[in-house]
């Protein structure tokens, strides 16, 4: 099941699976901004990770001495959301615990998520609550949103590139097999342009942190169209790809494992801490020309 937004500049398509974004498509220019996912390549738009962002160690952590398993990028991608507003500018989206989470998320949560549609942008906000009367909760969020790339079938996918607003050097966390391994490497920019190729992610995604930025501009040099992420008050920020037609520019409050950590879901890089009855807000904008 599927609700919209629309304006006189996009419109906006959204499922109750996962509360994802699947199609973000101006109406000025009759362009499809957002991946049109692939069993075959990659089969998602643009999931929201919760309670995870990235995969953990053996796909285990430690809560209170029991052990837990949960899959890379947590659940909340795969499950039923319930829509409690719609209008034509505005979405929410609520999902509360269950007896299946509790399995493998002991904690008492609610995740409300939120698109706003304003002018040429989209807002998301992301609004976690701890249901919990003496539990803290321990979380990561993030998004994952995949946009065309090229944005037009008869475009060089070279001729696209990433201009960070204020950064003038970038940092990279190295990956290997989907965790952090603790090699740091350097990525050279011009300008604070990165040229795109798929070179950037022969081994997995680029894991940037203390950026010194808020913002990155998806880019073509042959014509205007493109998508501006606003990520303002995320510690972190993924870029990836795969063979296949999309670029995920996906703004973090989390992070993979690292090869040697030890388990325990509160010592984890990035994690977020919650004290009962408390509310975690993040948003960050998509804007797009």
């Amino acid at each position: 099941m599927f609700a919209t937004l629309t304006n006189e500049y996009l419109s906006v398509s959204v499922k109750e699976t996962g509360a994802e974004l699947t199609s973000i498509r101006s109406i000025l220019h009759d362009v499809e901004y957002l991946w049109q996912a692939s069993v075959d390549v990659w089969p998602r738009h643009a999931p929201v990770l919760f309670p995870i962002v990235g995969k953990l160690k053996n796909n285990q952590y430690t809560h209170n001495g029991s052990i837990y398993s949960l899959s890379q990028h947590g659940f909340a991608r795969d499950k039923i959301f319930y829509l409690k507003d719609h209008s034509n500018a505005y979405l929410k989206y609520v999902l509360e615990y269950d007896e299946e989470t509790l399995k493998v998320y002991p904690f008492f949560f609610r995740l409300e998520i939120c698109y706003h549609l304003i002018g040429c942008c989209v807002h998301v906000e992301y609004n976690i609550v701890n249901l919990d009367t003496e539990q803290d909760m321990f979380f990561s969020i993030g998004g994952h949103p995949a946009f065309r790339w090229p944005l037009f079938d008869n475009d060089d996918e070279h001729s696209y590139y990433l201009e960070f607003n204020k950064t003038t050097s970038l940092k990279t966390q190295c990956i290997s097999q989907g965790m952090r391994n603790g090699e740091i490497r350097p990525i050279e920019l011009v300008n604070n342009i990165l040229p795109l190729n798929k070179k950037l992610f022969e081994n997995d995604a680029l894991v940037l942190s203390d950026l010194g930025c808020d913002s990155v501009a998806f880019k073509c040099h042959h014509h205007k169209h493109g998508v501006i992420v606003n990520f303002k008050g995320f510690p972190y920020l993924g870029i990836w790809s795969k063979p296949g037609p999309f670029l995920c520019i996906e703004p973090w409050h989390g992070i993979a494992d690292h090869q040697q950590h030890n388990g325990e879901l509160k010592n984890k890089e990035g994690i977020q801490l919650l004290k009962p009855h408390q509310t975690f807000t993040c948003r960050y904008t998509l804007e797009f020309h």
